[in-house]
């Protein structure tokens, strides 16, 4: 039999595409196309960077009934794209998200909860409408390079969007 040890020492490196692929396996989605022979880049959602093949999108929208978790990402960190709108069962904490992301759309994930503070930084294209659970102070978004933001129906978020204004593309 093999010990655990042994398995985790076999295991490729995270940013390896190979890896990349065993943790979508392992998430146990129900895309017929999330299977062992197929390449990643014919993952269902899936967009992987042409160089070194990584995952560099996951677009995920209207799985509806899919009970995704934020902490499974983390280790995605050439993750630029996230689009789980009307992923109604997500669930997790925004602090669990990969600090690649630049554009993130949790429209509708009604079960993310966090601080908007603990957001990655890096993120130019934001939509939490919807997100309820969500808390923080609207201020904490001043430094990050946002284009479009939509915050429409989080209602616990606090502050105004004073230092936002003048930049954005879209504003809601």
């Amino acid at each position: 039999s093999r010990s655990q040890p042994a398995m985790a020492a076999a295991a490729p490196p995270p940013t390896s595409p190979e890896a990349q692929k065993e943790l979508l396996l392992s998430m146990g989605l129900p895309f017929g196309t999330w299977r062992a022979d197929a390449p990643l880049r014919d993952f269902e959602g899936v967009t992987v960077d042409d160089g070194d093949g990584l995952v560099t999108g996951l677009s995920l929208a209207d799985k509806k009934d899919v009970s995704f978790k934020l902490v499974d990402f983390t280790s995605l960190t050439s993750l630029k794209e996230l689009n789980m709108s009307c992923c109604y069962d997500a669930t997790g904490n925004l602090k669990d998200l990969p600090k690649s992301i630049t554009n993130l759309n949790l429209r509708e994930c009604y079960g993310i909860e966090g601080n908007i503070k603990d957001l990655p930084q890096s993120i130019t294209d934001l939509n939490l409408c919807g997100c309820k659970k969500l808390e923080g102070d609207i201020e904490s978004l001043k430094d990050m390079p946002l284009t479009s933001l939509i915050l429409y129906g989080c209602n616990k978020l606090t502050g105004m969007y004073v230092g936002l204004v003048g930049r954005m593309d879209r504003l809601e």
